[in-house]
């Protein structure tokens, strides 16, 4: 582990970071999102069946109601039931391994860097982020409905199985989105414009169509699009993100399932109002964070560092086989380079881990060499691809 020099930070961008990687092109997305699209389709046809005989054993609804009950978007949106659950939060979290199936296939880049350009998934950034959305996000959305409604006493007609889907997949939807709308949609118009807000404000546009809402309610989770594009931005990773979008949307679960408050696809100007102050606070205290500490800074790996080198080396070796087969001689300059990259490979998976500095300071005024050769990720894999990879210039509601 080491810190992100401070003359190497672009280098680290989140929504530009899949230019990294030297097998980067820019059509390569599309064949992920297409694959992806696919696969999730096939994994909600599953899910159609397996909740449409779950709704007639648990509700007694036929084949036409259960898919009535789908299509109702919010207004009928039963998360006390596993029905419900597998309709409305089961049916968004297939898009993770969906997502993972088209990665595996293209083969553009590391699933780290989908999560984050820091190395991957940060549990312990993710935790500590969670804590902030509760306090900042959470706790307000509770006491804004006990003040404004008179709960004599919740109607929790819930099963214990219910509570239990709702505590693993209500994060595991939010995630899902993030992981798509921030980590592939952001990230696609990232490395395709170069500039990281117009990607941020782009991707929270799909992400309106998604939420089923009225003209105030499709302002509102625009508006959460955008902060969630920047909070996956500010903190190199979607764990911050992910924290904010899990603050909002498992605090209504539960409260619904309490029977608190009931969902609708009808939002007022004060919820919108808000939704906004809430969650720009929560923003905010994230921006200062990264200003103030190195929560953001620290790289588990140089995961495209790590795969450029592989990569390249892979493309050495074959070169080397066809000269072979050609009867031509290999030059021992290109195979040093086959053996460099090898040994760039192995060294960059540990050295990742053990070149850290001694402190976050010494990492950004690059006194550690080790440090300093790890985190640039640029450099390197500008080099090994010839220089292709280029450089930088009332309610509440669900999102």
């Amino acid at each position: 582990m080491y810190y992100v020099p401070a003359d190497e930070k672009k280098q680290y961008d989140y929504i530009t970071y899949p230019r990294q990687f030297v097998t980067y092109r820019w059509y390569k997305p599309l064949i992920t999102t297409l694959l992806m699209m696919i696969f999730t389709l096939a994994l909600l046809i599953l899910i159609v069946v397996g909740g449409s005989m779950m709704g007639r054993i648990e509700l007694g609804l036929s084949t036409e109601e259960f898919i009535k009950l789908a299509k109702g978007g919010y207004d009928s949106m039963d998360l006390s039931s596993i029905t419900g659950i597998l309709i409305n939060l089961v049916a968004v979290s297939v898009m993770i391994p969906a997502l993972m199936l088209a990665r595996a296939i293209v083969r553009d880049r590391t699933w780290a860097s989908y999560s984050s350009s820091r190395g991957g998934w940060d549990m312990g950034l993710y935790i500590k982020c969670q804590l902030i959305a509760i306090i900042v996000i959470s706790c307000p959305i509770v006491g804004r409905h006990i003040y404004m409604h008179d709960y004599s006493a919740p109607d929790m007609n819930f099963s214990r199985v219910a509570l239990i889907l709702i505590l693993i997949f209500g994060p595991l939807q939010c995630i899902a989105e993030e992981y798509v709308f921030r980590g592939l949609f952001t990230q696609t118009l990232g490395s395709w414009f170069r500039i990281p807000i117009v990607a941020i404000i782009l991707a929270a546009l799909p992400f309106v169509v998604l939420h089923p809402y009225n003209n105030l309610g499709k302002i509102s989770i625009l508006l959460s699009g955008i902060g969630f594009g920047l909070a996956a931005w500010i903190g190199r990773g979607i764990e911050a993100s992910s924290a904010m979008h899990i603050g909002n949307n498992l605090i209504i679960f539960l409260t619904e399932m309490l029977g608190m408050i009931s969902s609708s696809g009808e939002v007022e100007k004060q919820d919108v109002i808000f939704s906004f102050i809430i969650e720009g606070i929560y923003i905010l205290i994230i921006f200062i964070l990264s200003k103030k500490t190195h929560w953001f800074d620290k790289v588990r790996k140089n995961d495209a560092e790590i795969f450029n080198s592989k990569i390249n080396a892979k493309r050495s070796a074959k070169a080397q086989k066809r000269a072979r087969k050609g009867g031509r001689s290999y030059s021992g300059d290109v195979q040093s380079k086959a053996a460099d990259y090898s040994q760039t490979a192995d060294s960059a998976e540990t050295g990742a881990y053990g070149a850290e500095s001694s402190s976050p300071s010494s990492s950004q005024t690059g006194t550690s060499g080790a440090s300093s050769s790890a985190g640039n990720p640029a450099s390197s894999a500008s080099r090994r691809s010839g220089g292709r990879s280029g450089s930088y210039q009332g309610k509440h509601f669900k999102h």
